[in-house]
């Protein structure tokens, strides 16, 4: 559960001042609530890092903000009373209580108390047993390894222990005695953060300034396939039907840009629309809409395996799909040299690999958005097919084609290097 703090501009009085509004997020599922503050539009502050808050040349400015926290509290007090009851349609039940406990001077004394503070790894194991009704199994998992690593560095640490030279020493320990590379490392600090904002959310005291912890590395080289490659991989005729399987299965992703973790839910999201066909879902990451028209690439492969392509498919586990994909595209020659950069402690390491070896399910993602740029799709439609929130995620891929045809007009138009003639 996530709560927003924003002001409806688009309502705001003669004067220009808009009131402050709250948008509490869980899977997808989101609703609005009024804080009953104003505050002019110039006061509003967002800053790059940190929460928006009401600036000092608003009056009571103090007040306002201590209000929106206490507003806060509410939220996360309701929720943990309810759980996730606004998602199982009790909404009206939550935003209820909500009001009641947003209007009490004091709260009862079970909110003033301090809950048990468990250690970190006991805090990630409570987390899986919540989720694992409501995110993928797959997804869960990837916390094993996290928790095992923290057991190894500090077993006995707590939420309250996470300072920054804490922080610091742990990503010491994961370059160094994990030997992990710099992009692993970024996406365990990212499951930090969704550890602190669920600690925050029961309860749980968190350093105030958690969201302050970052480990960013550049941007690493995304996998994708040409159209040649695609038609190709298209074509290829397979030994085994399991082969031949699990290419359809890739070329689909390659077709409509959906994710791993959606090409799961395929099988119950086709709908007729006028004239065409759609698939219908809510993207397992974003918990968005994203509606894609079946083109007719897409469809020809569907036909092809009698609709039935994703059929036990919610079964497979990605990493065995990733690696069934290395087999189908190493079998179908897909062997291109492919720059694989990977970082170490701030430091690049190149290596050239054939391109089968570096293929996965998101790589299907990749190929599409590449594609559809090059087939004149407009940026805008693009992210909304992705369901990218910010156009910058959709213009990564832009950046991706424009380096493609630098390479290939230096490749093509190489100067030969003269043969020396030995004297003799």
């Amino acid at each position: 559960m996530t709560i927003k703090r924003w002001m409806d501009k688009a309502d705001a009085d003669r004067q220009g001042n808009a009131p402050v509004m709250l948008t509490v997020s869980y899977h997808g599922e989101r609703f609005r609530i009024s804080t009953e503050e104003k505050c002019h539009v110039s006061n509003w502050k967002t800053p790059k890092k940190g929460l928006p808050y009401v600036g000092t040349g608003e009056p009571l400015s103090d007040g306002v903000n201590e209000n929106i926290e206490k507003l806060e509290l509410a939220v996360k007090a309701a929720w943990r009373e309810i759980g996730d009851g606004f998602v199982r349609g009790e909404e009206k039940a939550f935003k209820a209580r909500f009001k009641e406990l947003s209007q009490r001077k004091r709260w009862p004394a079970r909110y003033a108390e301090k809950p048990a503070v468990p250690t970190f790894a006991e805090f990630v194991k409570k987390y899986q047993e919540e989720h694992k009704t409501r995110v993928s199994q797959s997804w869960l998992r990837q916390y094993n390894s996290f928790r095992d690593q923290w057991l190894k560095f500090k077993p006995d640490v707590t939420w309250s222990d996470f300072t920054m030279p804490t922080f610091n020493q742990w990503i010491n320990f994961l370059a160094g005695e994990c030997d992990l590379i710099d992009s692993t490392i970024e996406s365990k600090v990212k499951k930090v953060r969704v550890l602190m904002d669920y600690a925050e959310i029961c309860g749980v005291p968190v350093p105030k300034d958690y969201r302050l912890l970052e480990f960013n590395v550049p941007p690493s080289a995304r996998p994708w396939l040409s159209w040649e490659e695609v038609m190709h991989l298209n074509g290829f005729k397979f030994k085994s039907e399991q082969m031949d399987l699990t290419a359809g299965r890739f070329l689909m992703a390659c077709f409509t840009g959906y994710r791993f973790s959606d090409l799961v839910k395929l099988d119950g999201a086709l709908e007729q629309r006028q004239g065409f066909r759609v698939f219908n879902l809510f993207q397992r990451k974003t918990g968005e809409a994203a509606t894609v028209a079946m083109n007719d690439y897409a469809e020809e492969v569907w036909e092809r395996y009698g609709g039935m392509l994703f059929e036990g498919f919610a079964k497979v586990q990605r990493h065995d799909f990733s690696a069934d994909i290395k087999k189908v595209a190493q079998a179908a020659g897909l062997d291109a040299p492919f720059r694989m950069v990977e970082h170490r402690a701030g430091v690049a390491h190149e290596e050239l690999l054939p391109k089968w070896q570096v293929l996965s399910p998101h790589a299907g993602r990749h190929t599409f958005a590449v594609n559809s740029i090059e087939k004149g799709m407009p940026l805008e439609v693009l992210k909304d097919i992705l369901g990218h929130k910010s156009i910058s995620s959709t213009e990564v891929y832009a950046r991706i084609v424009e380096s493609f045809k630098h390479q290939t007009m230096r490749t093509v138009w190489k100067k030969p290097v003269p043969v020396q003639k030995v004297a003799g």
